[in-house]
């Protein structure tokens, strides 16, 4: 064996690994970067040998090192004996966690497999740790500085990144970034984004339309989806750019339409949610009407052709949420939708009783009947019947106890600022405990809000008399049961039904109707409201 030869075999078999974490550094070549400068190091080194580079291009150091593509591919190499060392730019490029960092580590150690850094030197597991542990902390302070930067963007409007509504569109660039409507006219189409939202709207508000009619007078108009628009598909895979019942209801219910730009409602950990003021492509009173007809349609029963005549009017007096129509043996009943084992996902379930329909059915009906043949003598009826207001009163209780809510957690705020001002708290401290405080306090004031528009929606509404007239025509003629249905929305108010349970766990329920029947004369003529 020659001299050159002894020399090749004694030379120390080295693979090289270099990873980038996101598309921006991508673009900085910064794989360019750690390529060069371990060609240096190697260069001034004869006793070594490169082998295999192995390259984890817009990875990020979070995902386990066995799960990237290069990283698994230079674990199976080292089990094979394939090299002798592991030479990485820093020892952040092995990891951004600590136990992953150490994980490899020690799988790289039980080869016989040395690791190398050439900004660093090489490392014992001591060492090797605490640059692990340093990473950890760098990346994590680095993701709060980031964090805090983004939402002080948010609050004052800024687009933040992420899916653009349907209807906007960015204007500006970084920092001066923000979401305006899109009237620019869609190709093929005579309507704009924002355009086609107003519609989506109107259909719903005005016309009582439902999620799957709009979706199939969209795709006939031709009007193209957002991912049609953009020429891409969802997460990588192809879409038909079809309109869809779900991505209408999904559409509707952002608030972003009536102005308001939630950040961070979707985050799927606890988080402030941030609001913001955005262009409105709709009115208050639009977007407000499009809710309730989700609503109304969402309480009906699906696959049934059976007309629930109070559907849409009841309301549950433990939770405040809508009551929905099922049947049972071709009999009507209605439950409290908080009663459902989905709802155990956001709050506790209800304990509401469920309601036999049929008698409830005929009572509010023969009510609203005798109305419109009599006016007269169902007012004095319903008058000596009524002797307190009970839905009204159980919204006060309920105000009440939210409106102390409120002031708690707001008192608790002030109070934890009040120490991290004088130094008692650490700003991590602060942050920690001031999130669940904004969280709760955020769900106390969504709360009285909503308890102010229930109290309300308890005012009496015009009607007007030459409506109720036409209505009294067509009872002789005989009326469908679509009819009668809407004729129920029209004049009944709000039926509430409280459940009580007795100390024996026997439920027992106590139902009150509140009608929109105008003040008539003796004579059984509307005079005003």
């Amino acid at each position: 064996m020659n001299q050159a030869t002894t020399e090749l075999s004694a030379r120390r078999r080295v693979a090289v690994y270099q990873r980038v974490s996101s598309e921006t550094q991508r673009e900085r070549e910064t794989i360019k970067t750690q390529a060069e400068a371990l060609e240096r190091a190697v260069a001034i080194r004869s006793d070594i040998e490169v082998v295999k580079v192995y390259q984890d291009d817009g990875v990020s150091g979070t995902v386990p090192f066995v799960l990237r593509p290069a990283g698994a591919e230079l674990l199976s190499d080292a089990a094979a004996g394939i090299f002798q060392e592991v030479w990485v730019y820093r020892f952040d490029r092995i990891a951004r966690d600590e136990i992953d960092g150490l994980v490899v580590k020690r799988d790289l150690s039980e080869r016989g497999v040395q690791l190398y850094s050439t900004t660093e030197g090489e490392a014992s597991r001591f060492v090797f740790g605490m640059h692990m542990l340093v990473a950890a902390d760098n990346r994590e302070r680095q993701l709060k500085l980031m964090a805090e930067g983004t939402d002080r963007a948010a609050r004052e409007g800024r687009y933040c990144g992420g899916i653009v509504p349907y209807g906007y569109r960015v204007a500006g660039h970084k920092n001066t970034a923000r979401l305006i409507p899109a009237e620019d006219q869609l190709p093929g189409c005579l309507m704009s984004e924002a355009e086609v939202m107003r519609h989506i709207y109107s259909r719903l508000a005005l016309d009582g339309w439902r999620c799957r009619g709009i979706a199939g007078e969209l795709n006939d108009l031709g009007i193209p989806t957002k991912y049609t628009i953009e020429g891409r598909g969802l997460r990588g895979k192809n879409v038909q750019g079809l309109w869809g019942a779900g991505r209408i209801r999904n559409m509707v219910v952002n608030p972003v339409y009536r102005g308001q730009l939630l950040y961070g409602r979707r985050a799927t950990k606890q988080r402030e949610v941030i609001r913001a003021s955005v262009a409105a492509l709709v009115g208050e009173d639009l977007w407000q009407a499009a809710q309730e007809t989700l609503t109304r349609n969402r309480i009906c029963a699906k696959n049934t052709e059976r007309v629930y005549l109070l559907r849409g009017v009841i309301r549950c007096g433990v939770c405040g949420r809508a009551y929905c129509g099922s049947q049972h043996r071709g009999e009507p009943w209605y439950r409290c939708d908080g009663t459902l084992r989905r709802t155990e996902l956001v709050a506790k379930r209800c304990h509401a009783k469920i309601l036999r329909g049929d008698a409830l059915e005929t009572i509010v009906w023969d009510d609203i009947e005798s109305f419109l043949r009599s006016p007269g003598e169902i007012l004095k009826k319903l008058e000596t019947e009524v002797e307190a207001d009970p839905v009204r009163e159980a919204l006060a209780k309920e105000r009440v106890r939210w409106g102390k809510a409120r002031q708690e957690w707001e008192t608790r705020r002030e109070r934890l600022l009040e120490l991290f001002e004088a130094g008692h708290r650490t700003k991590a401290e602060m942050e920690e405990r001031l999130s669940p405080i904004i969280n709760s306090l955020a769900q106390a004031v969504a709360r009285v809000a909503a308890l102010d528009a229930q109290e309300r929606d308890l005012a009496p509404v015009p009607i007007s008399a030459d409506l109720l007239d036409e209505i009294r025509e067509q009872l002789d003629a005989g009326l469908s049961d679509e009819r009668r249905a809407e004729i129920v929305r029209l004049l009944v108010q709000r039926i509430t039904v409280f459940t009580d349970i007795a100390p024996d766990g026997k439920k027992t329920q106590r139902v009150f109707v509140e009608y929109r029947f105008p003040r008539v004369s003796l004579t059984g003529t509307v005079t005003g409201s």
